[in-house]
């Protein structure tokens, strides 16, 4: 159900589809293993779309190494999540977008 839920979520006017998406950011953020992988994420990231297999996360500039180098752990909560394998793409947007 989630998996289908999540087809073709994006940032737009639907609210109904950023409910979705906001849903299975904070499921993702909830399988993390690491509390300051979650707290990081929270802080410097933005789920932007999910269009399976791919997942574009929004990073602001300054913490994009941070944030790949937790790639493997990201993909995994998506991975729980979703039921399926993902691969992350990340975008660099001005901190301000992000939060």
């Amino acid at each position: 159900m989630l998996q289908q839920a999540a087809e073709g979520l994006t940032v737009g006017l639907d609210p109904d589809a950023a409910a979705q998406r906001d849903q299975l950011w904070t499921l993702t953020l909830a399988r993390l293993e690491l509390p300051s992988t979650r707290l990081f994420l929270i802080q410097h990231a933005r789920l932007l779309r999910i269009e399976p297999p791919k997942v574009l996360m929004a990073v602001a500039p300054t913490w994009l190494a941070m944030v790949e180098s937790r790639r493997a752990l990201i993909e995994k909560a998506f991975t729980d999540v979703l039921g399926q394998p993902v691969v992350l793409d990340l975008v660099a947007q001005s901190s301000e977008v992000v939060r």
